[in-house]
């Protein structure tokens, strides 16, 4: 009897730590799935080693302070998501901003350090190519922001921190020293040309 329980067990472990209600807090720091082997529930299932088949589209290249952005989950091939963890992360990996009024199929807010400073699944329902999430920027410049993400086709099938590109921050982008540097030399030859 106890040998019956004990493959009833080790079957239904798989199913209770896919985690289909959302990621753990245990997955906030290296975006992690813990899926369990099947067949030995002591061993993690590797993230894919290949190119994601998602990407991550934002909707301006550079932020302000308090500033919105929308955040898109792309796929080349057109392909749903099961599972997913997002945030917006500094070189250092420090969470930052706060996602908001995340879409109601499926996704919620996560709290790992702040409120809303990640945004996941509530279910493991098909998630389309084509999702948006709204990011506010944090009140000051903090640097510039990637933002990164975990996605779950299949609960062996997942890639871990897919990158979009990096999103400057306003204050600190290289064409306002270049434009500052411009304006002072072109002013420079106006004072020089009007002194002759």
């Amino acid at each position: 009897m106890s040998f019956f329980w004990s493959l009833a067990f080790l079957a239904v472990v798989p199913l209770v730590m896919a985690y289909p209600t959302g990621a753990p807090l245990g997955t906030c720091v290296n975006l992690t799935p813990k899926h369990f082997n099947s067949t030995n529930p002591t061993v993690l299932i590797p993230p894919q080693a290949g190119p994601s088949p998602y990407a991550l589209s934002v909707s301006k290249n550079m932020y302000s302070p308090s500033e919105e952005l929308t955040v898109t989950v792309t796929s080349d091939t057109g392909d749903y998501f099961e599972g997913f963890l997002l945030q917006a992360r500094l070189a250092d990996d420090t969470l930052v901003g706060t996602f908001s009024d995340p879409p109601t199929n499926n996704t919620k807010l996560l709290q790992c350090t702040d409120l809303g400073d990640s945004v996941t699944h509530t279910s493991s329902a098909r998630k389309d190519a084509g999702t948006s999430f709204t990011w506010t920027a944090p009140s000051s410049d903090v640097g510039n922001v990637t933002f990164t993400a975990t996605f779950v086709l299949q609960y062996d099938e997942f890639w871990v921190k897919v990158t979009s590109q990096e999103i400057m921050a306003s204050t600190g982008a290289p064409w306002v020293t270049v434009n500052s540097a411009l304006i002072i030399s072109l002013l420079g030859v106006v004072f020089v040309a009007t002194k002759q």
